[in-house]
């Protein structure tokens, strides 16, 4: 029983990940070079990022549902 309730919900990772890349693309161009040449960089961290903290939610919620 415990797979099916892991399956629905790791499908909001997709949906939160576009967010911060868009959110990332428009810091460079207010603070100039520096976060210029971070920027490209920045989007996979920032989804990365994203991916984990869903993830590590995914998990507190199947070990709440468990206990």
């Amino acid at each position: 029983t415990p797979t099916p309730t892991e399956e629905p919900t790791p499908t909001p990772t997709p949906t939160e990940v576009p967010t911060p890349g868009t959110s990332a693309s428009t810091p460079p161009s207010n603070s100039g070079s520096n976060l210029a040449s971070t920027g490209s960089n920045a989007v996979p961290v920032i989804a990365a990022m994203a991916a984990f903290l869903v993830t590590g939610y995914v998990i507190l919620a199947v070990r709440r549902r468990a206990s």
